[in-house]
């Protein structure tokens, strides 16, 4: 669909785990893909008791922008 999957570097497989389970949250209306809100990550990060809950945010909504570019252009 969108070739091979890139390797995930040691210690950043929690960020693909927590995109994977966050997605879920995400809004989808009429106007397509929404983005996961930001309320829904930090309330996440505060769950799984990440130290650093900024950079959570900032890494989950970068490669939450990276996957929605992404499906824009397949569409």
């Amino acid at each position: 669909m969108f070739g091979p999957r890139p390797e995930v570097p040691a210690g950043y497989d929690i960020y693909l785990e927590s995109f994977n389970d966050l997605s879920t949250e995400r809004v989808i209306g009429a106007g397509g893909l929404g983005p996961i809100p930001v309320t829904k990550i930090m309330e996440y990060a505060n769950l799984v008791g990440m130290p650093d809950m900024f950079q959570f945010k900032r890494i989950i909504m970068q490669l939450d922008n990276e996957y929605i570019t992404l499906i824009q252009k397949k569409d």
